[in-house]
């Protein structure tokens, strides 16, 4: 069991690096993107991880927020910034998400991020937790991703945190039409 499940993680890391290493390569055009549908979509297929941590989820989802992108590259830029809000959060939190023509953001009431650390998250392998006992996952290659892929797009990524009470983490469309 332990040989089935480390395989299953290096293959992970493997698939995660990979992706990683793709992006600055993707050169596939881009076109608009119902924003408000697909996170809408991607909401409520978390519902299960949002309940099983008692979490209230806030949300405030502007109609059809057009985006020039591409499916793949938004859902994985909502789609860790909203597991990473489910994942560090504390049981009975809440989670914020709020997408407009301007921006799309994720705030939570969790464990929060060191200020020391606060300029280091985006880094490649980079992890908080340094355990590597797999609670709360992740090989510090997410993060890094979201970067990568707001850079390639024109978007602007910034975080806000405080230890012990929470981060926010913002994307703003500033290149969008």
């Amino acid at each position: 069991k332990t040989i089935l499940t480390q395989s299953e993680r290096l293959t992970s890391l493997v698939s995660c690096i990979i992706n990683y290493n793709e992006i600055d390569q993707d050169d596939l055009p881009v076109y608009e993107v119902n924003a408000s549908k697909l996170l809408g979509e991607m909401l409520e297929s978390r519902s299960p991880a949002i309940d099983e941590h008692k979490l209230i989820l806030l949300s405030d989802v502007g109609e059809d927020v057009m985006l020039l992108s591409r499916y793949e590259r938004v859902t994985q830029v909502f789609g860790n910034l909203i597991r990473n809000a489910i994942r560090y959060n504390r049981e009975g939190g809440s989670i914020s998400v709020l997408l407009d023509r301007e921006k799309f953001s994720v705030s939570d009431t969790g464990i929060g991020i060191a200020e020391e650390n606060l300029g280091r998250i985006f880094d490649r392998f980079f992890t908080v937790d340094k355990s590597h006992n797999g609670i709360n996952g992740g090989f510090g290659l997410g993060l890094a991703v979201v970067k990568k892929l707001c850079r390639k797009s024109g978007w602007e990524l910034s975080v806000e945190s405080k230890l012990g009470e929470g981060t926010t983490f913002t994307v703003r469309f500033s290149m969008q039409k």
